[in-house]
């Protein structure tokens, strides 16, 4: 899902994924999302640091449902303007969220950045580290990841694998 960038409309935002969440069984909540905004200081590097009052808001909502966002275990940020030293600013604006229920059962639940040079941000996997059955869990796909060979080729390639149980 990808996240307005002013902070007025974030709050708007952040309506349908609660919805979802009152609908979707807790145990099965996932969400992969460009946040557009960082939850953390330490997500951003370079530019001006000003705080968003949708990062309140977001942090309620995490507690309040009892969610957890999956940090990567092999980089830092996941958008970057492309601009060299000086006016470079990298971000981590992609997220997981999970609920908390989901990292005790999977116990090695991570969130790895892939590399990409054709887009600003880059591509992010998200591993639950076991393969039991989470059930029946709302599946959305982003039509924006056929536009790079790179990313069809991964969703391609994930999509061929055997799953168990299916």
């Amino acid at each position: 899902m990808y996240g307005p960038n002013h902070y007025r409309d974030k709050e708007v935002f952040w309506i349908t994924p609660q919805e979802d969440m009152g609908k979707e069984e807790k145990l099965n909540y996932i969400n992969g999302r460009d946040l557009n905004m960082i939850l953390h200081l330490k997500e951003k590097r370079g530019g001006i640091f000003t705080t968003n009052p949708s990062q309140e808001t977001l942090k309620n909502i995490m507690d309040e449902h009892d969610l957890v966002d999956i940090a990567p275990k092999n980089r830092c940020f996941t958008w970057s303007n492309k601009r060299l030293v000086l006016v470079n600013i990298m971000e981590r604006l992609d997220h997981f969220i999970v609920v908390v229920s989901l990292t005790s059962v999977h116990s090695t639940t991570t969130s790895t950045i892939l590399e990409c040079i054709a887009f600003d941000h880059q591509p992010s996997t998200l591993d639950l580290g076991s393969h039991r059955d989470l059930g029946s869990m709302c599946f959305r796909f982003n039509t924006l990841w056929i536009d790079s060979l790179e990313e069809r080729n991964i969703v391609e390639n994930t999509w061929n694998q055997l799953v168990e149980g299916s």
